[in-house]
């Protein structure tokens, strides 16, 4: 196989210069410095395919750390403390990988695409799951034309794939960040997010259905492409595809019976974490909501939100004796004030101000906010009933 099974390599004091002359014939003074790059993997024997290919399980890692960046002026525009992307691939079927290669590979040489029939099949089943894991850690960048200037302190995106060669798979996202800093600031540095951490997730994805979506959408391009090419041929201008509603009208059958298979099996949506912080108020919010053949909007499900902070805000953004608000802060005092009228007041155990909201979409297209419904408001209502047609006497 064209595949690396592993790797262990470090590269340390790099850079990069220019030769180039800057503006007004002055040196061009622009250098890419990075203080190490580091590369490890290793993927071992893991079971067999279905067509007795062996499949292979292993972890990947990818860091840089101490990279800087120097404009023509030699000022610093970027610095990055770390990079590292971490990765583990679950039962890969090498051999379809590398069919998967010389497809792209002979098609690129030809100047074509890859049929959809031919490539669909073989990314159906390359893998069981993977999972994957970015941190990025003492960012600083500048902006030389209106000198913005963002810092961040952390930020982390991660996320996984699992059971793709189940009849049920799963996935979850989620980001975190930490230490963000604006310059000038564009909020209130009292509202600016010091802290986020989100997390999501879904189960119970039908994983034949999702494929023949994927396969069905990838056709319907491809038809679009060429009937594209058809009209360059034919000498015309600009392509220009027929409007009579047939493309929206097979995607929106792809979709419904997507929507339809994962009702069938209950897929779920989770809110497994979602928490913003910033110096004046918090807010946190879980939930989940599951697909529902028999509900009146094919979905039900709980969430709930606390916010905290919303009394002490209100306070600070009053205006000065003497002064009127501006647009901006009375905006924001209106939908302060609209959040404290829905929440359920109560106090933490710090003697904090909490407005909480339980949200409900129940199986008969009811919008329940702390057991109150609100359908109405929302627009959310069920059609009337046509009236019954009487007798004819």
């Amino acid at each position: 196989y064209e595949t690396a099974l592993s790797m262990d390599a470090e590269l340390g004091d790099l850079s990069v210069t220019s030769d180039r002359k800057g503006k007004k014939g002055k040196k061009d003074e622009s250098a890419l410095t990075v203080g190490a790059i580091t590369v490890a993997g290793e993927l071992k024997p893991d079971g067999t395919a279905a067509a007795g290919t062996p499949l292979w399980s292993g972890p990947g890692a990818l860091s840089i750390s101490n990279l800087r960046f120097l404009d023509e002026t030699k000022k610093e525009v970027l610095n990055l403390g770390g990079l590292t992307m971490e990765g583990t691939y679950t039962r890969v079927d090498l051999a379809r990988a590398d069919a998967m290669q010389r497809l792209t590979q002979a098609h690129a040489l030809a100047g074509t695409q890859p049929p959809a029939a031919e490539l669909i099949p073989l990314m159906q089943n390359l893998m069981a799951g993977a999972s994957g894991r970015v941190r990025l850690s003492g960012l600083t960048a500048l902006n030389p034309e209106d000198g913005t200037r963002l810092a961040l302190g952390q930020l982390v995106l991660r996320g996984s794939t699992e059971d793709l060669d189940k009849p049920m798979a799963s996935t979850t996202f989620g980001i975190e960040s930490s230490g963000l800093t604006l310059e000038p600031e564009m909020v209130p540095k009292a509202f600016m997010p010091d802290k986020l951490d989100i997390q999501l997730s879904t189960a119970k994805l039908p994983t034949a259905s999702l494929w023949r979506a994927f396969a069905d959408l990838a056709t319907l391009a491809e038809s679009q492409a060429a009937l594209g090419e058809e009209d360059e041929e034919d000498g015309e201008e600009e392509a220009t595809l027929p409007d009579d509603g047939t493309d929206e009208a097979e995607m929106s059958a792809i979709g419904n019976r997507l929507m339809g298979a994962m009702a069938e099996v209950g897929t779920e949506l989770r809110i497994d974490r979602f928490v913003v912080n910033t110096p004046a108020t918090s807010g946190t919010m879980t939930g989940a909501m599951r697909m529902a053949a028999n509900s009146a909007f094919g979905a039900v499900g709980s969430s709930t939100v606390l916010l905290r902070g919303l009394d002490a805000a209100t306070k600070a953004m009053q205006p000065k004796p003497g002064r009127k608000a501006d647009e901006s802060t009375q905006n924001a005092l209106g939908v302060i004030a609209m959040l404290q009228a829905f929440g359920q007041a109560s106090k933490d155990d710090a003697g904090n101000d909490v407005r909480s909201y339980k949200i409900d979409v129940t199986e008969t297209g009811q919008f329940l906010l702390n057991g109150a419904d609100m359908s109405a408001l929302m627009g959310m209502g069920q059609p009337e009933p046509e009236p019954i047609q009487g007798k004819k006497r």
